[in-house]
């Protein structure tokens, strides 16, 4: 007897990543010694903008092996599989175990830009590293170039050779530099990251316990249309009956009792490659001034842009931008159990403002007595 099974299909969106992270660059066409080179050059000119990963091979793993099982003081010498060391200035990781593809890109989640060495990994765009004296490798990995974005010439190399102009019907539209100029090779990288900027959508976080919630929503909504070209509202099915409305979208609620948390995941959910700016509908007081300047001070290098409490310092996620790399963050915390916002952006990566002082909202804040839930905003 034959029994019929039923393949399910998983309807979960998912981003828009690379194999390590969205912007992700493997530089191919050199030594391991000189893809390095570059890539720490490169790294060198981007690094106050971005927060950047790199990731390559280790050429003499066996002697670093030797060096850890001899080595006493290491947790690997005797018998641990993880040994992480922490100072004041970094920290330092060793895993007895080779990572997945997958375990990479969680350890690289919160990186604007991730560059690779080509020679071992394969990445979703490429940077070109010529050099003519190794060409016969490169011609051995042309399988690896599919969507390359700059291309580098080491002294000696002064133009693309034919192998590579017949593989990429492109070639003669990417931008080139010589290696003498990496200011040349850092201008194209920013500007590929800021064209690759998020979208913003707006994330309407309504309270039943608002009597006034169908007002309170469409005044956010109005808030947010300038800068924001959709505005969600997240409910459960059932409550949609109440609303009508062509000022916002309804999306349906996916994590179920977890508040303005839930609410922000449901919208990741949804479509994950979208920055979200959340507004709490009992913010009334945040006018077009505070606004204005939350979108000019945007940062997506950080997971959030938000303002600081005056009082308090605390940050305030009633207000606030989350960048999609946000999303895979939130769901590490709520596996151990936090779904805090305040908590959550207290101790993350995240651009804090200051609220003007000659904004009444200052004045408004510091008069609220504390409360543990909302921090002095339900205002």
């Amino acid at each position: 007897m034959h029994m019929k099974t039923t393949t399910l299909i998983s309807k979960l969106k998912k981003p828009d990543n690379g194999r390590f992270g969205k912007n992700e660059f493997a530089i191919i066409g050199s030594t391991c010694y000189n893809n390095k080179r570059l890539a720490f050059e490169l790294i060198e000119g981007l690094s106050e903008q971005y927060h950047i990963g790199y990731l390559g091979s280790e050429s003499q793993p066996e002697d670093i092996y030797a060096d850890i099982n001899n080595d006493t003081y290491s947790a690997l010498s005797h018998g641990a599989e993880t040994e992480i060391l922490d100072n004041s200035t970094h920290t330092k990781a060793i895993f007895r175990k080779a990572f997945s593809a997958h375990g990479l890109r969680l350890l690289m989640m919160e990186k604007d830009l991730v560059f690779v060495d080509g020679n071992y990994y394969r990445a979703s765009q490429q940077i070109l590293l010529l050099d003519q004296r190794h060409y016969s490798s490169l011609k051995q990995r042309l399988h690896k170039i599919n969507n390359v974005k700059l291309i580098v010439l080491e002294e000696g190399t002064k133009e693309v050779p034919d192998f590579l102009k017949r593989h990429m019907e492109n070639w003669d539209r990417i931008p080139i530099c010589s290696i003498t100029n990496t200011e040349g090779a850092v201008h194209v990288i920013s500007k590929l990251i800021k064209e690759n900027t998020p979208e913003i959508w707006g994330l309407i976080d309504h309270h039943a316990q608002d009597h006034h919630y169908i007002q309170s929503i469409r005044h956010c909504s109005q808030a947010l249309k300038v800068y924001c070209k959709r505005r969600l509202v997240v409910k459960p099915e059932k409550e949609r009956i109440f609303f009508n409305s062509s000022q916002f979208t309804f999306i349906p609620e996916t994590f179920k009792n977890l508040g303005a948390m839930g609410k922000l995941l449901s919208a990741f959910r949804q479509n994950p490659d979208k920055a979200y700016w959340v507004l709490d509908t009992r913010y009334q007081r945040f006018d077009q001034e505070i606004l204005q300047l939350l979108h000019e001070e945007r940062d997506p290098a950080n997971i959030a842009t938000v303002f600081a409490h005056p009082k308090t310092g605390m940050p305030i996620p009633g207000a606030c931008i989350w960048e999609p790399k946000a999303y895979p963050l939130l769901l590490t915390y709520l596996a151990q159990g936090i779904d805090n916002l305040s908590s959550i952006l207290l101790n993350s990566q995240v651009k804090l403002l200051e609220i003007p002082d000659h904004n009444s909202l200052n004045d408004d804040l510091k008069q609220k007595e504390t409360d543990d839930n909302f921090l002095l905003f339900n205002l």
